[in-house]
């Protein structure tokens, strides 16, 4: 009840709690820790509006009404630019990840638990899905013509 309460105070869409405890413990169950670490991840990001993980008292002491000033507050502190799309956003965490800024652990779990689809893999030398098979096949001792009956 008060992870709504500080949905509806902090100018969020409902269950914006809800969702951000569950991408969090998704995420921190990747690499599989105590229970009762998942636990803390599930109440942090449950609660993530109250007590000390918010600043909404200081800001409205500050700037009077901080709800209006909010979407200011957030542009000057972490720039201005459009939302992404769900896929686009997906995007963008790939290239950072591949560009060496981002753990391509963390970004896998992140994308996994927001449920985007998995990149698709890439083989050595830009091989195929199927000339991978193909491959596989022939290192297994298969004579060309046996693969290819397998493969059909």
């Amino acid at each position: 009840m008060l992870s709504l309460a500080t949905d509806l105070a902090m100018g969020q869409p409902l269950e914006h709690g809800m969702r951000t405890a569950v991408l969090g413990v998704r995420t921190a169950a990747v690499p599989g820790p105590p229970e009762q670490d998942l636990a803390a991840v599930f109440y942090t990001g449950l609660l993530h509006f109250a007590g000390c993980t918010a600043s909404s008292e200081i800001d409205a002491r500050f700037l009077g009404d901080e709800l209006v000033v909010r979407p200011q507050l957030m542009a000057a502190l972490y720039g201005s630019r459009p939302a992404l799309a769900p896929a686009a956003a997906a995007e963008e965490l790939r290239r950072e990840a591949e560009a060496g800024r981002l753990a391509p652990e963390a970004v896998t779990a992140v994308l996994a638990a927001a449920g985007q689809p998995r990149p698709p893999v890439r083989w050595p030398g830009g091989l195929s899905s199927r000339e991978r098979e193909v491959l596989g096949l022939l290192a297994r001792g298969m004579a060309t013509k046996q693969a290819a009956r397998q493969l059909g």
